[in-house]
């Protein structure tokens, strides 16, 4: 027969037993909980750096086109339209002058093409076209030229600049979108690409404008920048076209 000792005796180890396991599983649960808090905060397992993300197995670099300027944080952000970096940026950079980038996350800038340009100030998300009279011959301009003289463009967005045909002219303050035909009885000294127009020469005479001509034989001219030619008389022949 079972004594009232006995039975208070095995009451007690039960409920010694049943605190221990009520202990052992209060500490289980919250060493679990506290890891999910540990792990989801990542405020004391992921000490990374600016330029670095985390997770649970680690810091790593941000990729290029994305950047991070803060500590601990699980994610990199997107670089905004018109700036870029390079792999482990904490920061993204401004296109420089004569690039472009018009998309989010781009890890470089493209150079402006030829006939367009990029100034520091301008917006660096795209590039701008040359005026007419103006050009851009190689790529990643910050700039465009004016036409020298005795050259025009009359076009936007052009990588280079016409040289002025004979009898025609463009002098340092004309307008660089054209050339200006010489006036009759004057021409270009030179075929293509003058700033001046000259009187025909002796032995020559001004058949339309910016256009001279040889006198025929037998005919001279005594001036420049005459329009018609005088014959000569008594016999003479004028093999040389020239004053006699």
């Amino acid at each position: 027969m079972v004594s009232e000792q006995n039975i208070n005796l095995i009451q007690c180890k039960v409920i010694h037993k049943t605190l221990i396991n009520f202990f052992f599983f209060s500490v289980c649960f919250l060493v679990s909980f506290s890891q999910q808090i540990f792990l989801s905060t990542n405020l004391f397992s992921l000490p990374c750096t600016p330029g670095k993300s985390g997770d649970t197995t680690g810091c790593k670099n941000c990729i290029a086109g994305q950047y991070q300027n803060l500590t601990t944080q699980t994610s990199c952000l997107d670089c905004d339209k018109g700036k870029a970096s390079s792999e482990g940026s904490a920061t993204c950079q401004i296109c420089a002058a004569g690039k472009y980038v018009s998309t989010k996350g781009s890890s470089s800038c493209s150079e402006c093409p030829q006939g367009w340009k990029r100034a520091e100030l301008d917006p660096p998300t795209s590039c701008y076209q040359c005026d007419m009279g103006e050009k851009a011959s190689s790529e990643g301009s910050a700039t465009c030229q004016i036409c020298a003289a005795g050259k025009y463009v009359s076009t936007k967005g052009s990588s280079s600049c016409f040289e002025c045909p004979q009898g025609w002219k463009r002098a340092e303050l004309d307008s660089p979108t054209t050339c200006k035909q010489c006036q009759i009885g004057r021409t270009t000294e030179s075929n293509n690409g003058s700033t001046s127009c000259s009187l025909c020469n002796f032995g020559q005479y001004g058949s339309a404008p910016g256009h001279c001509t040889q006198c025929p034989s037998s005919n001279f001219t005594d001036s420049k920048g005459l329009l018609k030619c005088k014959a000569c008389i008594n016999g003479e022949v004028n093999k040389i076209k020239s004053i006699w």
